[in-house]
C-alpha cells in the first residue's frame, strides 16, 4: 500500500513537471520571434552569445561589418570559421538565417 501511494505521487509530480515544461516550451507564431533586437530565436540561441544580441559584437566580431553576400553568409554560418562552430538548418533554420542577414545588413 505504501508503495502504491509513493508511485501515485510521484506520478502526479512528474505529469505536473512535465506539463510545465510543455506549457513554458510551447511555439506559436508569437514566440519565434526573440526579444533580441529584431532578430529571430535562431540567431538568439547560436549567434548572440558570441556576437551580441544585436548582432553589433560581444566577444566576437559585429555581424553588420560582414562583407559578403548572403550566399557567404549563409555558407560562414553552415561550415564555420575558424572560432566559430557550424550550425545545421536545424539549429538554425534557413529563413531565419535568410531574415537575420537582411536584418544585419539593413541601413
Amino acid at each position: 500500500m505504501i508503495l502504491k501511494l509513493e508511485f501515485k505521487q510521484f506520478t502526479m509530480l512528474f505529469g505536473a513537471a512535465l506539463l510545465g515544461m510543455l506549457v513554458s516550451c510551447g511555439k506559436s507564431e508569437d514566440n519565434k520571434k526573440s526579444n533580441t533586437a529584431g532578430l529571430s530565436a535562431g540567431f538568439a540561441s547560436n549567434c548572440a552569445s558570441c556576437h551580441g544580441s544585436a548582432g553589433t559584437g560581444g566577444s566576437q566580431k559585429s555581424l553588420k561589418d560582414f562583407a559578403g553576400g548572403k550566399d557567404a553568409f549563409s555558407t560562414a554560418v553552415r561550415s564555420g570559421r575558424p572560432g566559430m562552430g557550424a550550425f545545421t538548418e536545424s539549429s538554425y533554420s534557413n529563413a531565419d538565417l535568410d531574415a537575420d542577414f537582411n536584418y544585419l545588413k539593413a541601413p
